[in-house]
């Protein structure tokens, strides 16, 4: 069911139910509309009316609904518009991996490792300059998130 197209009458509703459930304590519409327990109160409501919410735009509806409708039993209903918004998040991870690089070398001397060890002591050779052909990612973790920036992306 496209809930966008419900008739006034059955948003009402739904918005009653909300302000009910709101009072019982089972959620708190206000402050922590995208809490779990908002989740699962808004399901049941919307559910009981037919309307299956799939992920978090279609509850972003109703909690908008609920934001631009205080009067709602009083003045006519305001219909929220669905907007795009670019996120930017940066996130700091730390990453145990091992990498390969491959090297052309020149050299009169048969090249061996403990060669190549001594030059990399000797500042002559750094395996890192060649080319990087392929990375094995063994374990990561996440440090640090953060949000960066929040725009609407106008139509």
């Amino acid at each position: 069911m496209d809930y966008t197209k419900l008739p006034d009458n059955v948003l009402r509703l739904i918005l009653k139910e909300m302000i009910n459930r709101q009072e019982e304590g089972d959620c708190d519409f206000d402050y922590e509309p995208f809490d779990v327990d908002c989740y699962d109160e808004l399901t049941n409501i919307c559910g009981y009316f037919g309307v299956e919410l799939k992920n978090y735009t279609d509850r972003s509806y109703f909690i908008q609904l609920w934001n631009d409708n205080p009067d709602f039993e009083t003045k006519p209903i305001v219909r929220p518009s669905l907007a795009k918004y670019e996120v930017i998040h940066e996130e700091s991870e730390r990453v145990y991996r091992t990498n390969y690089y491959s090297n052309i070398i020149e050299s009169y001397y048969p090249v061996d490792s403990d060669m190549l060890y001594s030059l990399n002591n000797n500042d002559e050779f750094y395996y890192y300059e060649g080319s990087n052909f392929d990375t094995d990612v063994h374990d990561s973790e996440i440090t640090d998130d953060s949000i960066q920036s929040i725009r609407k992306i106008e139509k």
